[in-house]
């Protein structure tokens, strides 16, 4: 298989499946299409891409890399990911908005040049917190809709999509764990608007959707590294990105694990 990217930073468990086998993650190695990348309840992965893509996979979370094609200049041609399940960051690289697609269990999301969060719960339900840019929601049914708004939140599933209105935002923050805290992403997979989308409270988005009966949405709620000592220091991550790292130790809640006296992440 071709290099597709790069784990830049793991946090174990992660693992890459494919026909061939399953293979642990760590940083350094590559990732390949039609490889699927798979985490543990403290399990993340930082992807970057030829292109300058950047992909997060968040803890208790899979995805399957579909197409990569690269034309001159390092720039994307095609890009199609399947999120199956868990919470992702992407942030678009060097293509066109057309070269970029991600599919999920009920729908699909259009990138338009853009910084985004996304998650996936045990339904297929999808909820979408949009940074910067654009993207367009469409359900299995067919049923679409556009974030263009900094900070907007929207969602999907598999015969509606919609915008929140304020109110319906707040309480859908909870579903986006690199909204409550950046701190085990590297700076390079950081955004700079995330303080901005912080709403008062977090919450969770479930049944926003039933407004336009039946249809029902249902998303976890979001984690924090609230307690945990943070401790900093030098790095050098793969390609061009010097820096620090970070090393988190308990005592305080877990995330996302279930102890509540182990917040330790390991160094990236």
């Amino acid at each position: 298989m071709a290099q597709t990217g790069t784990a830049v930073g793991v946090n174990p468990s992660a693992e890459a499946r494919a026909d061939a086998g399953v293979r642990t993650l760590s940083v350094g190695a590559d990732v390949s299409v039609g490889e699927q990348v798979v985490t543990g309840d403290r399990g993340q992965v930082q992807l970057l891409f030829s292109d300058e893509t950047k992909l997060v996979v968040g803890p208790n979370s899979a995805l399957l890399i579909e197409s990569y094609l690269l034309r001159g200049g390092n720039s994307v041609a095609q890009f199609t990911v399947n999120a199956f399940a868990g919470s992702f960051r992407f942030i678009t690289g060097n293509g066109p908005s057309s070269a970029y697609q991600i599919k999920t269990p009920t729908g699909t999301i259009g990138v338009r040049g853009t910084e985004f969060d996304f998650e996936v719960d045990e339904a297929g339900q999808t909820s979408v917190l949009l940074y910067n840019g654009a993207v367009e929601m469409c359900s299995a049914s067919g049923v679409c809709t556009t974030l263009t708004e900094t900070c907007q939140i929207g969602a999907y599933n598999p015969s509606n999509a919609l915008v929140f209105d304020p109110d319906q935002r707040n309480q859908a923050t909870g579903a986006f764990p690199y909204l409550q805290s950046q701190r085990p992403l590297l700076q390079p997979f950081q955004v700079s608007s995330q303080r901005d989308c912080q709403a008062p409270t977090a919450g969770s988005a479930q049944n926003l959707l039933n407004q336009e009966p039946p249809q029902s949405l249902s998303t976890t709620g979001g984690h924090t590294l609230d307690g945990c000592r943070v401790s900093e220091g030098p790095g050098n991550y793969p390609g061009n990105y010097p820096g620090n790292y970070y090393d988190y130790e308990g005592e305080g809640p877990n995330w996302p694990g279930p102890n509540p006296n182990d917040c330790n992440f390991g160094t990236d």
